[in-house]
């Protein structure tokens, strides 16, 4: 088995596998339960653009000659802000085009903030938030852990030898390097314990 040492770039695949891990849980988190984006879109138009509103916009429009008020877009884009001060942007499809004020279109521009959106829109995206800071939270841990790991070990294989699981984590060609039976003889002791990397990594593989 040859020695493979433990360098920045190793250390680095490690970190970003870890990040790639938990993508999938953090999206997950972050969805609204009980209702799509395009459901919280829907309720926000009608809230903003009501009947009348749009029907004063078009005859200001008439009034005037200059710059438009209203455009046709399918496109939405605001920000919800809930009592709690958490700010969630929605960038989604009404599915059909629609009267709308310029600044809720699809820019990228500065958007409209809405501070009085319905109490289960505001707590939904509460509690996505929660769910977020969560899954975030073990991430982290698992970084913590494994930088904890990475400073006992003087190589990648003892951080196999003490970690078996961490073959997930590294490229295919430092393992190949491992799997050689030429180079420095390796000697293999318990560095660390491993259980709380296996749990975390058991985490970031949960919705995987």
């Amino acid at each position: 088995m040859a020695l493979v040492k433990c360098t920045k770039t190793v250390f680095e695949h490690v970190k970003n596998k870890i990040d790639e891990l938990f993508h999938a849980r953090l999206a997950n988190a972050a969805k609204l339960h009980g209702m799509t984006d395009t459901e919280v879109a829907k309720i926000i138009y009608a809230t903003t653009h009501t009947p009348e509103r749009l029907k004063a916009a078009k005859t200001l429009e008439e009034m005037y000659v200059g710059n438009q008020i209203l455009y046709s877009s399918s496109k939405m884009k605001f920000k919800i802000k809930t009592s709690e001060g958490i700010t969630r942007t929605f960038d989604t499809d009404l599915g059909s085009t629609k009267d709308m004020l310029h600044s809720f279109m699809y820019t990228y521009a500065n958007v409209p903030e809405i501070t009085n959106a319905p109490s289960d829109i505001t707590c939904a995206i509460v509690e996505a938030d929660k769910r977020w800071n969560a899954v975030k939270k073990d991430k982290e841990a698992f970084k913590e852990a494994f930088n904890d790991a990475w400073g006992k070990v003087k190589s990648v294989n003892e951080l196999l030898k003490a970690w078996p699981a961490a073959s997930d984590l590294l490229t295919s060609d430092v393992m190949d390097r491992i799997g050689r039976k030429n180079g420095p003889r390796t000697i293999h002791r318990e560095s660390f314990d491993a259980t709380s990397l296996n749990v975390q990594l058991l985490k970031a593989k949960v919705a995987k």
